[in-house]
């Protein structure tokens, strides 16, 4: 069973993946091994992250952890904690993927087998690296991100168990990654080699989507165009047959970036619209994502405020039995409570403050300037960039007139940038006529009054 399951890990197809594991499942609990059980159930929470259902393997992980809490396993219980940190990070919840981070640390330093030990830490501090290269809302710390990497992978070496040398495959493609962003192309091109050299040796393929793109990168920004289309579509159908629609989308960004190089407008316009349309189904599944995971955080905390409050009945009729004794303890109590309620309630309202915050589009002006400069150049990349970057302004917009047109989308998307009717008109190479009749169209299909204006509507939306 354990043979079938490393199996079941390094398969590329999930689909195969999740179907070895309802069977071997099925075993496991018949001849009652628990740590098999244990380690496919983790599994399974695995191919949901890598498929990108970061709210579903968040809540399957809140199904199963009391098993494996029950198990006493370190080396499963940081495996286990590692990956509820990782889908609260991809959801931008950094401080709750911080606190799971350092619980997986604890469980990872009192795992006793050295290679195992090794593991479990060079994936604490890989994920480290990535909290701080993703999380936006403080200045990225350049130095402290590199020097997560180098931990990890430099404690990954020392690892002499085949089966664990995985992770060191995903080490050398992020080093190259990062190395790649600063424009340090001979270094990049080091550990995506690497990583590629060593994924073939281990056979697994699915570990190279990364290193295939990075490399990619690197041979169109020398101009060596048939390399870098290769891996990139080597990349790509590696990440369809796995379902990891992260990597899905990247590759179809750098394809399309690639035949738009090389002035293929046909390729470039098809693969841009796929770019576009993953990125419309990805932010979707964010939005619901975000809130699931405000709902399972608020659950935790109204778990742990039952368990202090069953605490505190328990004591009550305790003290009741004590007399005086008791009284005591009753009002001690009391006061007790009052204030874990209300730092409960403060702890939500801080919550719930966050997740309001998620509903807001907030653009770098690099990336604005990027967006205005596509509507000044009629650049039919436009719109697929603006709902990339404005994925909640587009979702209120078509709640609020389900019927409204991509047209209409992408009329209304300049006038959120602060263009004017005359200004839409000559960048789209279009009469004034035309703009004001779309104009008229969007307003009836908004329900808007001839006392209100449409763009600061729109703005205000």
């Amino acid at each position: 069973m354990d043979k079938a399951y490393l199996i079941g890990r390094d398969m590329t197809d999930v689909d195969s993946s999740d179907l070895m594991i309802q069977k071997l499942l099925k075993q496991t609990r018949a001849h009652q091994y628990q740590q098999g059980t244990v380690n496919l159930l983790i599994l399974r929470c695995v191919n949901l992250y890598n498929s990108g259902k970061f709210d579903e393997a968040l809540k399957t992980i809140q199904k199963i952890e009391p098993e494996v809490r029950a198990l006493k396993n370190p080396a499963s219980l940081s495996h286990l904690f590692a990956l509820k940190a990782n889908c609260y990070g991809n959801l931008f919840f950094f401080n709750k993927s911080k606190e799971y981070l350092l619980e997986s640390e604890t469980y990872a330093k009192k795992i006793e087998e050295k290679d195992l030990r090794n593991f479990n830490l060079g994936r604490v501090y890989r994920l480290r690296a990535v909290n701080i290269e993703n999380n936006k809302t403080v200045p990225v710390n350049l130095d402290s991100v590199l020097y997560y990497r180098k931990k990890s992978y430099n404690i990954q070496q020392f690892i002499s168990n085949k089966k664990l040398k995985n992770a060191l495959v995903i080490d050398a493609s992020l080093l190259g990654t990062f190395y790649l962003n600063k424009g340090q192309l001979d270094s990049a091109k080091h550990y995506f080699e690497a990583s590629n050299a060593l994924a073939e040796k281990l056979k697994l393929l699915k570990l190279s989507i990364e290193s295939f793109l990075g490399l990619g990168q690197i041979y169109t920004k020398r101009n060596e165009t048939d390399s870098a289309l290769l891996y990139y579509k080597t990349a790509l159908k590696i990440a369809q047959k796995g379902k990891r629609v992260g990597n899905i989308k990247a590759s179809y960004r750098l394809i399309a970036q690639l035949y738009e190089k090389l002035g293929d407008k046909d390729n470039a316009k098809n693969y841009a619209s796929m770019y576009a349309a993953i990125t419309d189904s990805i932010a979707a599944a964010n939005k619901v994502s975000s809130q699931v995971t405000a709902e399972i955080i608020l659950a935790e905390k109204e778990t742990h405020h039952e368990k202090s409050r069953m605490t505190y009945v328990t004591l009550i009729v305790a003290a009741i039995i004590a007399v005086i004794a008791s009284i005591l303890a009753f009002f001690h109590l009391r006061n007790k409570h009052s204030n874990s309620v209300k730092t409960h309630q403060q702890e939500k309202t801080l919550l719930n403050r966050k997740f309001e915050e998620l509903q807001v589009d907030k653009l770098s002006e690099d990336v604005l300037k990027e967006i205005n400069n596509l509507v000044k150049d009629n650049d039919p990349s436009f719109y697929a960039k603006f709902k990339e970057h404005h994925p909640v302004f587009i979702y209120k917009l078509t709640k609020h007139s389900p019927d409204i047109l991509s047209s209409d989308l992408d009329l209304c998307a300049k006038l959120k940038l602060g263009f004017n009717t005359k200004e839409i008109a000559y960048f789209s190479k279009t009469s004034l006529r035309a703009v004001e009749s779309r104009k008229y169209r969007i307003r009836k299909k908004i329900g808007l009054s001839t006392d209100d204006d449409l763009a600061t509507w729109i703005v205000n939306l």
